[in-house]
């Protein structure tokens, strides 16, 4: 069975939220991921639908290699959902490798917890009462807690435009209105810039709501988000107004 990958996003980044995905980052130089490599290769084998083996060729994949923190080879990094949640560096021995795999595979339950998570995603802009509802019944794995948290955040934030007298008059008020508005729409980009320009008017309003509600934003796009990587420099910014 062949392991090496064409495409990082697809095979790694996608493929893990369907199934757990062991990312071996190697060089064909490196002596120990030579060593390495035909282990993970027989663990993959025999792993059946628990985990799949991506071997990632650091000389072609660098840019994947450094956004990743990949600083000393052969680095082998868990995905699961989109997104990497332990590792290990250099060439374990089988057994060792296996213990760690027992303690960080996401277990049955783990899964379908995550299969919720990613339900709410969308969920809390579309229908915030009934995620806040079914975010309060959540117990999720613990990688995922501060993406629970600011879910909860987001949703909360999201019925003011039940009542949108609730923040008061002016400016201010009415530019966080419009980004939560914006935000229910699916256009982030639109509304990161209406909540930054509301913090500019008045960052006290409402216990500093527009800058919780970016930071809880940055976070649940992801950094490599294009509405992030366009208004990251601009909430800066409007930090030190």
């Amino acid at each position: 069975m062949a392991y090496d990958i064409e495409d990082f996003q697809r095979d790694v980044v996608e493929a893990s939220r369907t199934v757990p995905v062991l990312a071996d980052f190697w060089a064909a130089w490196c002596g120990p991921c030579r060593v390495l490599g035909p282990v993970l290769e027989r663990m993959a084998a025999a792993a059946g639908d628990r985990w799949r083996l991506a071997k990632v060729d650091t000389e072609r994949f660098q840019e994947e290699a450094a956004r990743y923190g990949v600083r000393g080879i052969p680095n082998v990094k868990l995905f699961v959902d989109g997104e990497p949640v332990d590792e290990f560096v250099g060439a374990l021995p089988e057994s060792q490798i296996q213990a760690w795999l027992d303690r960080t595979l996401p277990t049955e339950e783990d899964r379908a917890g995550r299969a919720l998570v990613r339900e709410l995603d969308s969920l809390v802009f579309s229908d915030p009462a009934t995620a806040l509802t079914q975010l309060a019944d959540l117990d999720p794995p613990a990688d995922l807690a501060q993406r629970v948290t600011d879910l909860h955040f987001l949703a909360g934030r999201m019925l003011l435009l039940d009542d949108p007298g609730a923040l008061g008059r002016g400016e201010a008020p009415q530019l966080y209105l419009e980004g939560l508005q914006r935000l229910k729409g699916g256009d982030f980009d639109g509304a990161l810039k209406c909540l930054i320009a509301s913090m500019r008017e008045d960052r006290s309003l409402d216990d500093e709501a527009a800058r919780r509600t970016c930071v809880a934003l940055f976070r649940f796009l992801g950094q490599e988000h294009p509405a992030v990587a366009a208004r990251r420099s601009e909430f800066a910014g409007a930090l030190y107004v």
